[in-house]
């Protein structure tokens, strides 16, 4: 395909269309668009984001109470090695020697070790502490997410071949 016509198909990609946007600081915030997908947005760095289907974020969700024990060991500089898996190669870090919550896909290499990519974002503990504020703001003005389950399976063969919770399930295909 030539240059010029992926420009073109890229021009022609309608901009997604934010249904409500919540701040988190002055330059941050976390937006909903139509389809319920969620994104946490650094508006001063386009390529910082974190993206959430509305069942990754129903996951996240579920994972909060674990990252604030994480958060209360690394802010007082307690050995702290927390990630958990929210779907899909989106996991969330805290190390008390960042001193951040890291929203961030990783992939695996080819030494089958698990790294981070560019793709994410890394929050202060005081922007973390917004964002769970704005968390109960969408649970109040946002009743749609009360709908939405995480994936279920019938079996394990089933959830080790859906992607959203498995991250290596791609490697099956």
């Amino acid at each position: 395909m030539a240059f010029s016509t992926m420009l073109t198909m890229a021009s022609e990609l309608e901009p997604v269309k934010i249904k409500h946007s919540f701040p988190i600081c002055d330059w941050r915030s976390v937006q909903v668009d139509y389809d319920n997908d969620v994104s946490i947005v650094d508006h001063n760095e386009n390529r910082k984001r974190a993206f959430f289907n509305a069942q990754r974020w129903i996951k996240f969700r579920q994972e909060i109470p674990g990252i604030d024990k994480a958060v209360e060991r690394a802010m007082t500089y307690k050995p702290t090695n927390f990630q958990v898996h929210i779907g899909d190669k989106w996991y969330v870090a805290v190390s008390e020697r960042f001193q951040n919550v890291d929203i961030r896909r990783w992939f695996i290499g080819f030494d089958n070790i698990t790294r981070p990519t560019t793709s994410g974002i890394s929050l202060s503990f005081v922007q973390w502490s917004n964002l769970k504020k704005v968390v109960v703001q969408m649970d109040e003005q946002l009743p749609q997410f009360a709908t939405i389950l995480p994936c279920l399976h019938d079996g394990q063969f089933e959830t080790e071949m859906c992607s959203e919770c498995n991250p290596t399930a791609d490697l099956f295909e």
